[in-house]
C-alpha cells in the first residue's frame, strides 16, 4: 500500500497533558500539494486524493471547500478578488470521515464550471482538510486552481510604489509594490538592473521575496539591496522587469541619480518614479 509523507501538525493541550490520548499529534498526510483542473464552462471534471492516517489513533476528519484567504480581502478599482472563487463550483466527498490508525481515504473532488461564470481564465478555491478532535489545531490546506480554457491566460502587474530607503552606509534598499491585475495568478521573478550611459550595465540588483504565486488582485512587496560605494555620481536609469514562467508581464524604467549628501562626503540616491520610460 502507498505510503504518504506526513504533514506536521502543533498540538494544543487541554485539561492534564499527561492523558496518553493527548500526547502524540495526529499526523494527517495528503498525496496532493495542489489540485489543478482545466475545463470549459458547462464541462465538468473529478480528481481522487488519498488522505492517510500514518498515527495509532482513529482520527475523524471534516472535508471543506472555501475561498482562498488572500482574495477574501483582494480588491482593484471595482474588481474583488471573490470574482475568482471558485469554491461555489468545487466540492469534496465525503465530508466526514473516519481514519482508523494506518489508512487511507479516498476523497472525490468535483468542480463543474456554470456558463455564466467564464469570464475569467483561472478560478481558485482551497480544500481544508481538518482533524474532528478538539485536542488538535490546524488544517491541512490544499490550493485548487481551475482553469477556463475558453479564456486566454493575460497575466499583468501593476507597480503600486517603489520606496528606496538608506541602509546602512552606501547601501540603499529597493522596495517594489506590485499588485497582480490580470485574469490568471502570476509566479514572479523580479529583475532590476542599473544602466549608465549608452545602456552600460552598472549593477544588477537581486530581489527577494517569498515565492509564493500571485492570485488575481493580489498585491506583494519585494526588495533588493544595492551597494552605491563603488557607482561614480551622475544619472542613470534603472530598468525593472517582471517574468511570468518567462514571460514578461512588467517593464518600465526610472530615472536614478547618484549624487553627494549635503555633507559631501557620503552618496546619496534619487529615485523619480513620476517620469517612466
Amino acid at each position: 500500500e502507498r505510503r504518504l509523507a506526513p504533514v506536521s501538525r502543533e498540538i494544543r493541550f487541554e485539561g492534564d497533558p499527561s492523558v496518553e490520548r493527548l500526547t502524540a499529534a495526529v499526523p494527517i498526510a495528503v498525496d496532493a500539494e495542489e489540485l489543478d483542473f482545466a475545463l470549459q464552462p458547462g464541462r465538468a471534471r473529478v480528481k481522487h486524493i488519498a488522505v492517510e492516517n500514518p498515527s495509532e489513533n482513529t482520527v475523524k476528519v471534516n472535508a471543506a471547500v472555501s475561498v482562498p484567504d488572500e482574495l477574501q480581502t483582494a480588491e482593484y478599482g471595482d474588481m474583488t478578488g471573490d470574482s475568482f472563487s471558485a469554491a461555489g463550483f468545487v466540492s469534496a466527498q465525503p465530508k466526514e470521515f473516519t481514519l482508523l490508525p494506518g489508512r487511507q481515504q479516498s476523497l472525490r473532488i468535483f468542480t463543474r464550471m456554470t456558463d455564466a461564470i467564464g469570464r475569467h481564465a483561472s478560478y481558485y478555491a482551497t480544500l481544508h482538510l481538518t482533524p474532528a478532535d478538539d485536542a488538535l489545531s490546524g488544517a491541512v490546506r490544499v490550493p485548487v486552481s481551475v482553469r477556463n480554457t475558453e479564456v486566454d491566460r493575460e497575466p499583468q502587474m501593476v507597480l503600486l510604489n517603489l520606496g528606496l530607503v538608506r541602509g546602512d552606509g552606501a547601501e540603499f534598499i529597493f522596495q517594489p509594490h506590485f499588485v497582480n491585475v490580470g485574469n490568471t495568478h502570476v509566479n514572479p521573478t523580479i529583475s532590476a538592473e542599473i544602466v549608465g550611459e549608452g545602456g552600460r550595465s552598472v549593477k544588477s540588483i537581486a530581489m527577494v521575496d517569498n515565492g509564493a504565486r500571485m492570485l488575481p488582485l493580489v498585491s506583494s512587496r519585494f526588495a533588493g539591496t544595492v551597494d552605491f560605494s563603488d557607482i561614480e555620481r551622475g544619472n542613470y536609469v534603472l530598468i525593472m522587469q517582471v517574468q511570468d514562467d518567462g514571460d514578461t508581464v512588467f517593464d518600465e524604467q526610472f530615472d536614478l541619480v547618484v549624487e553627494a549628501d549635503t555633507e559631501g562626503e557620503d552618496v546619496d540616491v534619487r529615485l523619480n518614479v513620476d517620469e517612466r520610460g
